[in-house]
């Protein structure tokens, strides 16, 4: 097999899959986009599988959800910045967002839990939505603020 590179990959080669925690070969796992690809790999951490399932599964809630939605003048449950601010100014890649809601879900229970802005979206995944790292970072943010 031969990856997005042209290098030639063993055929022994797997990938441990985040969702199912299983050990899969590198053709059952989703390719990465090229910019985020860590150190070249190519792979993400989850598998075609899981990946396919968590898409359909987040269809759904959206389908399920959507006139819970927020409009452009409503306020983010977290930061509590008005759809229109948070509009102001942001883009991704080269297309502007339509909307600054983003669906929020336990990623445990495939669960509806709020419709929440991009960032604050963002900030709780990158604690891995974890109350007790989310607290440490708090702790920090207070222990440094006057630095």
């Amino acid at each position: 097999m031969i990856n997005l590179w042209g290098e030639e990959l063993g055929t022994d080669e797997t990938r441990l899959c985040i969702h199912c925690k299983k050990r899969k070969p590198l053709e059952e796992m989703d390719v990465d986009r090229p910019h985020t690809a860590p150190q070249g790999k190519g792979y993400r951490n989850e598998c075609k599988a899981c990946r396919r399932q968590i898409s359909k599964d987040i269809t759904r809630l959206k389908k399920d959800y959507a006139h819970l939605k927020p409009t452009l003048d409503d306020h983010c449950q977290i930061c509590e910045e008005q759809g229109h601010d948070l509009m102001i100014g942001r883009s991704q890649g080269t297309s502007k967002r339509k909307s600054p809601w983003v669906l929020d879900h336990c990623h445990v229970t495939n669960s509806f839990r709020g419709w929440i802005c991009y960032d604050c979206n963002n900030g709780l995944s990158g604690f891995k939505d974890r109350k007790d790292i989310t607290e440490r970072a708090v702790k920090y943010l207070d222990k440094t603020q006057s630095l």
